[in-house]
């Protein structure tokens, strides 16, 4: 698979003039059970349920793409890591709130995210294992939670 953000503009502006970014990678929580309790069209109702709500929030310069299954990375331009974090846990709460109703179903779901943010002699890969690593940190703690990780 190719890597979106290795071209992508905001290491460019941060090689450039030092912008900070953010990387946040969230998944569903108990997905299987949901597909496996309501059918797949169900998933794939609360997949688009989770870029609607995250749209709502995210500005239109930010990133928001599926990253494989039910994972999705979200690339906030301009952005430190406490703003990134606050981000995240605005898309948690609201996806909390969220019911998606299908069929005679109302469903009820979470997510849990890994956020992290770039510092100087970061490559992407770096980026992208401290968000997973803050991910599944999330899910080991209890799931439907935030965890930030930087740099050591």
């Amino acid at each position: 698979m190719k890597n979106p953000l290795k071209k992508s503009l905001a290491l460019k502006e941060y090689e450039r003039n030092g912008k900070s970014f953010v990387i946040i990678i969230f998944d569903i929580d108990d997905f299987k059970y949901i597909n496996d309790t309501f059918g797949h069209l169900a998933g794939d109702e609360i997949l688009r349920s989770i870029a609607r709500v995250s749209t709502g929030i995210i500005r239109s310069t930010d990133i928001l793409s599926r990253w494989g299954g039910e994972e999705f990375l979200l690339l906030i331009n301009d952005c430190d890591i406490d703003t990134g974090f606050d981000i995240a846990e605005k898309i948690r709460n609201a996806v909390d709130n969220d019911t998606v109703h299908f069929n005679e179903n109302e469903i009820m779901y979470s997510i849990s995210l890994g956020v992290t943010g770039n510092v100087k002699g970061d490559e992407i890969n770096d980026l992208l294992s401290r968000a997973d690593e803050a991910l599944y940190e999330a899910k080991r703690n209890g799931k439907n939670r935030t965890v930030r990780r930087m740099k050591e």
